[in-house]
């Protein structure tokens, strides 16, 4: 069996996000659900490069992964679904920059996750 290459892992990857619809999906679940064999351990080393790539994005409150573009500054997560939908930057970011701007505090890292309902969880439920 030839090798794989890393290009291939993150088309791989990649696709498996992509037919998500926007679900966000643990490492495990993309080595599952993945056409060819492929180990939670090679998933996280091309998500960390994908996520270089700006091409998926790491959704911190559900140690999952989505692809969406990694310069989004913040997202909404449905807890029902898991469907992780980008919020506009330029209504929230000015937001932070303001509030920190009154502090003595130097961010490093900003994540923004909004948790709550989708319409469509919210009409079910």
């Amino acid at each position: 069996m030839a090798k794989r290459t890393s290009e291939h892992l993150e088309e791989v990857v990649l696709a498996v996000l992509k037919e998500t619809g926007g679900r966000s999906l643990s490492a495990y679940e993309i080595a599952d659900a993945a056409p060819t064999r492929i180990t939670p351990a090679q998933v996280y080393r091309t998500i960390e490069r994908l996520a270089q790539r700006r091409c998926v994005k790491r959704i911190e409150t559900l140690n999952a992964y989505v692809a969406l573009s990694a310069q989004c500054a913040a997202v909404s997560v449905c807890t029902e679904c898991e469907i992780v939908q980008p919020v506009s930057s330029q209504l929230i970011g000015p937001a932070v920059k303001d509030a920190l701007a009154q502090t003595d505090f130097s961010p490093g890292r900003t994540v923004i996750e909004i948790l709550g309902l989708c319409r469509h969880c919210r009409e079910v439920t």
